[in-house]
Parts: C-alpha cells; structure tokens; sequence
C-alpha cells in the first residue's frame, strides 16, 4: 500500500508539471518584430520597422542637398516583413543600417525617361516632370527660334497674304515614357533644367571648340559664324542667361557639336514665288526653206507661285 502511494505521489507530481507548463506557454504571448531582406535574403531582425526607415532617410541629408529631394529611401530589392515570433533575438536599427549601406545604394523618389530611337534605348533619370517639359521645350526652340516657338504657340504668327512661311505643327517624333521609381543614388539623375537640355541637344559634349570673342560680337553674330543657333549657344554656355548679354573682346566661349537625344519636327506651310523658263513656240512651214521656220511665241522667264508643305527634323529639311 505504501508502494502504492508513492507511485501516485510521482504521477500527480508529473502532472502537475506537465499541466502548470503547459498553461505557462499558452498564455506567452509572441513578439511582434520585422525581418529585413535584401534580395530575398534575410539579414536581421529588428525591433521597429519606422526607426530603421528614419535613419536611411536622416542619415541622407547630403542626398538631400545634393539632389534637391526631401526624402532618402531604402536601396531597390529591400523588403521588410513583419513576424510574429516567441524568437527574441533581434538587432539594432543602426546595425541594420551599417550592414544595408555596405551592400546596396539607397535611392530618392523620381522618375526614369526612356527614350527609344530604332533600336538604341537610352534610359534617363530625373527628379521633376516639370523640369523635364522645360528641357526638351529649350530644345525645341534651338531647331525653331524662340520668336517662332513663342509665336506658334501664342498663335501670334503673321498670315501668309504673299509669300512666307507659317509653322502648321511641331512635335517630338522620338517614342517617350516615363515611370515613377525609387532611382538609385549611384545613377547619373538630373535635377536642373539647363543641365538636362544641354544633354538632349549635345549628349556627352565630346566634341567642341573654343571661339575668342572679337571686337563687336554679339552671341547672335557669334551663333551665326559659327551655324548655330543662339538657343543652342545660350545651352552650351549656360553663363548666359539671354542673346542680348554683353560680351568682351578676348573672352572665351565654347561651341559644341550638337547630338540630339530627341528628334524635333516641324512641318511648315512654305508659300515661295519660282522663276519658269518658258519655251519658245515654233511652228514648220513646208512653204518655207529648212530651218526659216515662224516664230509663233518667243520664250520669255515668268514667275510661278508655289505653296509646299516642308517637314524639317532637327533642323534639316527632309521635303
């Protein structure tokens, strides 16, 4: 009987255990934490997923400056997942941090320009859709002249009542599209207006001279000597701001080889008067020796006017 008793004592001990345990574990509750991936691999464990995204963006204040955002992001391929876990190793936000820097740039809110011409891509970077209208409008006016552009789009030009020419339509023939993304720090991104036009007319500027300015240039006669447009001139030396700024004999400027990145059309109404040879009109008399033939018309140059329509693409005519 005793032997008994001793049996039941270990087996109400036991269950005790096994019941006081296990009323312990299902009252834990588990720990809500974030698992940071990059590319898909797990690289730690944090705490809070808003710290983590605080530090990216206040340790870019230099991005900031540099790019003229508000805002620093995580690189491209981060991803962070919440977990509900009784695991309680985690690390610190900074740590984190110093591990996701080492691998992968961070980025900045923007877009990206593709730009596609036969074959050949291009894929730009930039920061502000506006900035990017304004651009490829300086490049237009290169091909056009800015009176020209100002008066097409005012739809201030003069009535054709003789002869001349009136633009009918310009457009940008090069296919576009552009997407909202995170971009990469460590891509070239364009912020400012002169510096992305001067990329759409010239590309990398590989190619240019240098002109010494003369006694009574200006930048419309040292445009013209140099078959280029002013517009063109001002974008290549962004250190003028308009075509009337004065210049001073024995300074310096660049010209530079244009390569459009962007194909401008414009399609003009050409009214031109034609100078026509007219041919003398003989008529053969049989009564009358070879070659006493009569003259019925003498031949005279007459004027004939003429209305085309003139497809011009980056500034050369193409019909």
């Amino acid at each position: 009987m005793k032997k008994y008793g001793i049996g039941l004592l270990i087996i109400l001990i036991c269950l005790s255990t096994f019941v006081l345990g296990f009323h312990k574990k299902d009252h834990r509750e588990p720990n809500l934490f974030y698992q940071v991936y990059l590319d898909d691999t797990l690289i730690g464990t944090i705490r809070s997923k808003d710290q983590l995204l605080n530090m990216i963006d206040k340790q870019g204040e230099y991005i900031k400056r540099k790019y003229k955002v508000s805002k620093v992001l995580a690189p491209n391929g981060l991803e962070i997942k919440k977990v509900n876990t009784y695991h309680d190793k985690i690390e610190s936000s900074a740590t984190i941090y110093d591990k996701i820097q080492k691998k992968r740039p961070f980025t900045i809110p923007g877009y990206q320009l593709t730009l596609k011409d036969g074959d050949k891509v291009t894929k730009l970077y930039v920061t502000d859709k506006k900035m990017v209208k304004r651009a490829m409008e300086n490049v237009v006016k290169t091909f056009v002249g800015e009176d020209d552009y100002r008066n097409y789009m005012n739809e201030t030009q003069p009535k054709i009542t003789t002869t001349g020419t009136q633009i009918e339509n310009i457009y940008i023939q090069t296919y576009m599209t552009m997407k909202e993304m995170n971009i990469s720090v460590t891509n070239q991104i364009y912020t400012d207006e002169t510096e992305f036009s001067k990329y759409l007319l010239y590309g990398d500027a590989t190619k240019e001279t240098q002109y010494t300015i003369g006694v009574g240039d200006t930048i419309e006669k040292v445009a013209y000597s140099n078959k280029i447009s002013p517009e063109e001139f001002l974008i290549y030396n962004p250190q003028f701001t308009s075509r009337t700024n004065l210049l001073f004999p024995g300074q310096l400027v660049r010209i530079g080889m244009i390569d459009p990145k962007i194909k401008v059309v414009v399609e003009s109404k050409v009214v031109r008067d034609v100078v026509t040879n007219y041919k003398t009109e003989e008529r053969y008399d049989e009564t009358k020796l070879v070659g006493d033939d009569k003259v019925i018309q003498k031949g005279e140059n007459g004027l004939v006017r003429l209305t085309q329509k003139v497809y011009n693409v980056n500034g050369s005519n193409i019909g």
